[in-house]
């Protein structure tokens, strides 16, 4: 078998060259034009890659400028099939080989650059596909020398801002991002421009704009201020969003009744959160932290509001013929970003939170959505903040006013098996891992407690002990701090229980698992029995 695989290669090899040298025996005519050379792609491409001398060659200043008419100018009617599709295409491709003679063929000729880039000149909407190709192009020239492209750039500034115009395309959005990101900006440096063009990006997010443009500029700006921050550009980003003139503008579209707006403004703000240089404590803020939580307080006062929101065309019908309300992506995105505000050490933050009653709405929500796993897992998220927040008016709030346990034991006792329940398993276990049942009892009575202890909360414990088979995993006691990357505080009592089997297997592995079971059962049984 061995000697018919490698008689194969070798037929394969052979055919290659075969192609190779007829491909390369085009090129004694003097005749040859750059269409023909295109038509025989998979040789083209394959001696691109290998930087054929004699291929490099014909590559001449005037067809490279013909490859750069293929990918940046709409065939017109009275074009070809093979003009108008196939010759871009392979063009973009003759690009994205970064075949090296070719490419500084074009970054040595402004002549060149000039007319790659006057693809973004005018704010004419561009062909998608076209921009897919410029894309192709452009990625290469950075790839190959991104001081000489960038340096281009400085001195032609308005190729980058005029970029902003075209932000209904992806492709435009995400050659933007990449000269933004780079980490070699080029003689002058180009950050002279940055403020300039984060000004522009950050307009098109606005009701006259296309849900596509708003919608790639939040992308582009979601993607800036998540760059490392050895990254030239990050730091001037995250300056320019903590600015009080950007907080404001941000604020107004955060506020605007326009759905997509306030999708696209709210994923900037999430991204600006989780940016770690805002996660600071109190005595280490500068003018710029104090502006940013001032500005989070006045968006928490407009929270509320927007989670009663229903989104347009809310109601939806399933295939049953069942109507019911969506939770709308609006919604989802201010749970994620309170997620992430429960975590920061900021107390006047969490005071807001309790006073606005907005845990309430949060908890409010999850169950009345049983099927949306986002809002599960995000509301999962918010749960795992309040309790290790280290704030007492923040889970004091969370547990009385909220009734969380509550609701808890009353979603447990359902007649029907909703899409929650593991979640509220997850969170039942959470509660006993950082309350005493003495505390639990002061939120419910304590009845409701031992039944949702022996009825529910055990035999879930049970069934998620068990692998494929029936087996018992020994490690399921400590399954939560394994799942939540969290360590046992000492104070809180051990009750990551799970019921054994009624059947015990022989093993003495499983033996010890049950003997361990047992005790931190009896432990807690114990514990209610005395409280009796």
């Amino acid at each position: 078998m061995r000697m018919v695989i490698n008689f194969g290669q070798l037929l394969n090899y052979y055919r290659q060259a075969q192609n190779s040298q007829n491909f390369l025996e085009l090129f004694e005519s003097e005749e040859l034009t750059l269409e023909e050379v295109l038509d025989r792609e998979e040789e083209l491409l394959m001696e691109l890659r290998n930087n054929n001398s004699t291929l490099l060659k014909f590559f001449t200043p005037e067809r490279i400028q013909t490859l750069i008419t293929y990918i940046t100018q709409f065939p017109s009617e009275e074009s070809s099939e093979k003009a108008a599709q196939k010759y871009p295409y392979v063009a973009s491709e003759v690009f994205a080989t970064e075949c090296s003679g070719l490419l500084d063929n074009v970054l040595t000729r402004d002549s060149l650059l000039k007319e790659l880039f006057e693809f973004v000149d005018t704010e004419e909407v561009k062909d998608l596909t076209l921009t897919g190709y410029f894309n192709k192009a452009v990625t290469a020239l950075l790839n190959k020398n991104s001081y000489e492209l960038l340096s281009y750039i400085y001195l032609n500034s308005s190729a980058a801002l005029k970029m902003s115009h075209h932000l209904y395309s992806k492709s435009i959005a995400d050659v933007l991002l990449k000269i933004l990101s780079n980490e070699d900006q080029g003689s002058p440096p180009f950050l002279v421009y940055l403020s300039e063009i984060l000004d522009d990006v950050l307009g098109r997010i606005s009701s006259e704009s296309t849900a596509e443009v708003c919608l790639n500029s939040s992308w582009l700006l979601v993607e800036l201020l998540s760059l490392p921050s050895d990254i030239p550009t990050a730091q001037e980003i995250k300056a320019y969003f903590l600015s009080e003139k950007t907080l404001e503008i941000l604020s107004e579209k955060l506020n605007t009744n326009h759905e997509t707006v306030q999708k696209a403004s709210l994923s900037i703000l999430k991204a600006l959160l989780v940016s770690e240089e805002n996660f600071t404590e109190a005595d280490e803020q500068d003018s710029s932290e104090e502006s940013f939580q001032k500005f989070l307080e006045k968006y928490l006062t407009s929270v509320p509001e927007k989670l009663e929101q229903t989104p347009k065309d809310s109601n939806l019908e399933t295939s049953y013929k069942a109507v019911i309300t969506v939770l709308g992506e609006a919604r989802l995105r201010h749970l994620e970003i309170l997620s992430i505000l429960v975590k920061l050490p900021y107390k006047e933050l969490h005071s807001k939170v309790v006073e606005l009653g907005i845990l309430d709405k949060a908890t409010e929500l999850f169950f009345c959505y049983p099927w949306n796993t986002f809002l599960h897992n995000t509301y999962e998220n918010i749960v795992q903040g309040v309790l290790l927040s280290n704030s007492p008016e923040l889970t004091e709030s969370f547990l009385s006013k909220s009734k969380f346990i509550q609701k808890l034991i009353e979603a447990s006792q359902a007649s029907q098996h909703l899409g929650y329940m593991g979640h509220i398993a997850k969170f039942g276990n959470l509660i006993l891992k950082y309350f005493s049942v003495k505390q639990i009892i002061e939120y419910v009575d304590i009845e409701d407690w031992k039944s949702f202890f022996n009825d529910f909360l055990l035999p879930q414990n049970e069934k998620d002990a068990r692998m494929l088979g029936g087996r018992l995993r020994t490690e399921s006691i400590h399954c939560e701090e394994m799942a939540y990357g969290i360590n046992e505080p000492e104070s809180s009592p051990e009750v990551f229980a799970a019921a054994a089997p009624e059947e015990p297997f022989e093993d003495s592995e499983t033996k010890e698992f049950n003997s361990n079971v047992y005790w931190k059962l009896e432990v807690n049984l114990d514990e209610l029995e005395d409280i009796d």
